[in-house]
């Protein structure tokens, strides 16, 4: 299966494939990019770095509930989601119907379940450089600028996958939505998140603070056993395809001195005119020991189809 592009419903910003997008990496990352291999971190482990990473509706949406709305959806679900909660359940009481509190703790629930099934791949649209994406993402390294469909061509090496590739949506910071001069804008954020259509997709939406980041994010559904106890999975990925063409541009960390920039220059000139293209084996006992780990789960990380069957349908190509 290809790589789909996703755009939320009532969603402004648009992409295709001709979109520039750039990432700004460590040296390290470079490395393992030039080896054909790229590290996809779980949903779960960007939580780590953001609390509000992929549980921005259920915790924004206080015009319309998103737990209510989601309920029809994981309602057959129900016994199943309680049997995976690891903190006391909060349930109706016995005969009772499900209020707010208790639709957000099976929300909640879902949520946890969807996380260690989803890796993501962040990018950044392309707007010229930005300090603040080269001090928090790049310091000392460097930042690859390309296009929405190398990617996915590079991707192609990966094997058979699913696949989403979509702008994220920025909501106004939680301080400031009940604030006059942002009412009405919140409000329709809010509605924007308990839609229909976009009520599969909570990871593509982030607090208003990150805005600056002009987030694109590729999301993979990867078999949760892989993800347990780990922060995501390394794949293949045509990375050396991405470096030797001609579409891309590479900078260079302002941070890193001249004589520094110039070898990494060096470098990627004698990679793009293919004058080194073995310098970077990807290591054979690493490899080893990721196959052995991707055996166990079929030969491959990605899952075509997530269980139990119907409960996550944001990776459907034809979703209803």
């Amino acid at each position: 299966m290809a790589v789909e592009i996703k755009h939320l419903a009532g969603a402004e910003e648009a992409i295709d494939d001709n979109t520039r997008i750039v990432r700004y990496m460590k040296l390290s990352t470079l490395l393992l990019l030039l080896a054909d291999r790229v590290f996809l971190p779980s949903l779960r482990c960007l939580q780590s770095y953001d609390k509000l990473e992929g549980v921005l509706p259920q915790r924004l949406s206080v015009f319309q509930d998103y737990g209510t709305q989601l309920y029809p959806k994981v309602q057959p679900f129900e016994d199943w989601l309680l049997q995976q909660a690891k903190s006391p359940k909060v349930i109706p009481v016995q005969g009772g119907k499900h209020t707010r509190t208790t639709l957000h703790f099976l929300t909640k629930v879902w949520a946890e379940q969807l996380a260690i099934r989803r890796c993501v791949w962040c990018w950044n649209k392309h707007s010229g450089q930005s300090y603040a994406l080269w001090e928090i993402y790049g310091k000392r390294g460097v930042a690859l600028v390309t296009t929405v469909g190398a990617v996915k061509r590079a991707l192609e090496k990966a094997g058979v996958l699913r696949a989403i590739v979509s702008p994220v949506s920025y909501s106004i910071p939680p301080g400031f939505l009940l604030e006059e001069d942002f009412f009405e804008e919140a409000a329709r954020q809010s509605i924007q998140m308990v839609r229909k259509e976009n009520l599969a997709f909570p990871y593509l939406f982030k607090d208003g603070g990150y805005k600056y980041e002009q987030e694109v994010r590729f999301v993979f559904g990867v078999h949760p056993n892989l993800l347990r106890g780990v922060n995501g999975v390394v794949i293949k990925i045509d990375g050396k395809c991405l470096v030797k063409s001609t579409t891309p541009d590479l900078w260079v960390s302002p941070d890193i001195p001249k004589e520094e920039k110039n070898m990494i220059r060096y470098l990627v000139a004698d990679i793009r005119k293919g004058a080194c293209p073995e310098c970077f084996p990807y290591p054979a006992e690493q490899d080893e020991d990721r196959l052995m780990r991707f055996n166990t789960v079929g030969g491959s990380p990605f899952t075509m189809a997530d269980e139990p069957p119907g409960l996550f349908w944001d990776l459907f190509h034809q979703r209803s």
